[in-house]
């Protein structure tokens, strides 16, 4: 089973999410690569294919 137990990582992938989810509500119908150009790299500096990552891997995995 995939686990994340390092705290900061957890808190690194919420703030990622939230950030998507917020973007997601603003821009609806933007793409996802188009969200992650302009909204989610300039901020947190990750790829696409860890934006992927970060947003299939299920909320409950990231409580403490």
């Amino acid at each position: 089973m995939y686990t994340i137990s390092q705290r900061n990582t957890k808190l690194r992938y919420k703030a990622i999410k939230e950030e998507y989810r917020l973007q997601m509500k603003r821009n609806n119908g933007m793409p996802l690569a188009q969200i992650h150009r302009e909204f989610i790299y300039p901020k947190f500096y990750i790829s696409l294919r860890t934006l992927y990552n970060i947003i299939y891997t299920p909320d409950s995995l990231l409580t403490f």
